[in-house]
């Protein structure tokens, strides 16, 4: 029997440790809190070198400016609170040296709500951010 053609095209999910671990959290505070990562995170996937499109800064100042917005009502812990703005600040900068650090403070600041996966998604991340990093 031959297997059906899906209608839609599975969705390539980045950062899906991030989103799996939120997902099955069950304290709202703690899913919040990796959902914030996750939202910063997504931030700094089109500095990658594979997805760089510096051509589109306004773009990605507008998203960060909405993250920030979306996370100032949040109750994330205080620590975290600064680290996701900072990130979000610096996501638009053409030194991706500041937002790779930006994302070790965050993943430090959250690091007792992130399982080893996630952990080591935002540790990727970071580490990737600085092998593109301009001169």
């Amino acid at each position: 029997m031959s297997r059906p053609v899906p209608l839609l095209t599975p969705l390539a999910l980045p950062l899906h440790a991030l989103v799996r671990q939120a997902s099955a959290l069950e304290h709202p505070r703690d899913r919040t809190a990796v959902l914030a990562c996750w939202m910063v995170a997504r931030l700094a996937l089109p500095r990658l070198p594979r997805e760089a499109d510096t051509g589109d800064v306004d773009a990605l100042q507008q998203r960060a400016e909405a993250t920030r917005r979306w996370l100032v009502t949040q109750s994330l812990p205080s620590a975290l609170s600064l680290a996701v703005s900072r990130a979000c600040d610096v996501a638009g900068d053409r030194d991706t040296l500041q937002l790779a650090d930006a994302l070790d403070v965050m993943r430090d600041a959250a690091d007792a709500m992130l399982d080893n996966g996630a952990r080591a998604e935002l540790t990727t991340l970071a580490q990737r951010l600085r092998g593109s990093s301009l001169p």
